[in-house]
């Protein structure tokens, strides 16, 4: 259930254009650096956050404070190709970095 890399939350992003907020999460902080990484190496907007998925009750009480509801079943295609870190130190960011 964590966002690991962030290759779906940063998909999502994508797909959405800016149109909505797209939130990611994981309880493990190597992840969210990563996740954070990406977002910023493929210029997109990722809410990012910790969470424990060991209850049911953590789940939902992130979700309340965050005004998250469970997502409809519909799909999200995106065919944007995006840049993943999947270990180490990500790339610069600098202008010059290849995309």
């Amino acid at each position: 259930m964590g966002c690991g890399t962030g290759a779906v939350a940063l998909a999502a992003a994508a797909s959405l254009g800016g149109g909505a907020v797209v939130t990611a999460t994981d309880r493990e902080s190597r992840s969210l650096a990563l996740a954070t990484a990406n977002a910023a190496w493929n210029g997109l907007e990722v809410r990012l956050s910790p969470l424990d998925y060991a209850t049911d009750e953590a789940v939902a009480a992130f979700a309340a404070r965050h005004g998250l509801t469970a997502p409809s079943p519909s799909t999200v295609e995106c065919n944007t190709p995006l840049h993943n870190v999947t270990s180490g130190t990500p790339p610069s960011t600098s202008s010059s970095a290849p995309r």
